[in-house]
């Protein structure tokens, strides 16, 4: 049992490795985008996509080593959560489980929060960069009206010619 578990806690070593540098590159990517410095946010958002693969290829063999501890444990379906094999591991399975646990959960918690606050600002962007270019391009944005007289939306027009309007 201890070398299933030994094995379980070095997967969870290399899984945390991965989280780590999956939040230092979703905060790149963040700062890549503040910048506004394309080459560096591509080169960022392939490296966490890579990461990301290799973390879901690396799931399957963590998913096999856990359906063997669960079975040495007999744990019961409800139980069958790290929280359960926590719960009925022995020192020092127990606080090393836990510590790992946490350390994930936090990791995991911090890039949700890094990857929530890099969508609004890459979004942010798209709109900035979207309007930019329209002016460019000689649109204008007036707002259409409905029957009730509030906003109803906005129209974008491309000066033209008296004949290309008809």
């Amino acid at each position: 049992m201890s070398q299933l578990l030994e094995s379980l806690c070095a997967l969870f070593d290399e899984e945390l490795e991965r989280q780590e540098a999956l939040l230092a590159l979703t905060r790149a990517q963040g700062e890549a985008a503040m910048a506004r410095d394309a080459q560096v946010l591509e080169a960022r958002t392939e490296a966490i996509r890579l990461l990301v693969s290799e973390s879901l290829r690396s799931e399957q063999a963590r998913l096999a080593l856990v359906a063997e501890i669960v079975e040495a444990f007999a744990l019961a379906a409800p139980e069958q959560t790290l929280s359960g094999l926590i719960a009925v591991a022995e020192e020092p399975w127990k606080s090393r489980l836990a510590w790992h646990q946490e350390r994930l959960r936090t990791v995991v918690t911090e890039t949700q929060g890094v990857v929530r606050s890099n969508h609004r600002t890459i979004s942010r962007l798209a709109r900035s960069t979207a309007s930019l270019l329209r002016r460019f391009h000689g649109e204008s944005e007036s707002p259409v009206y409905g029957a009730s007289g509030a906003a109803a939306g906005t129209r974008y027009a491309s000066p033209r010619l008296v004949n290309q309007a008809g």
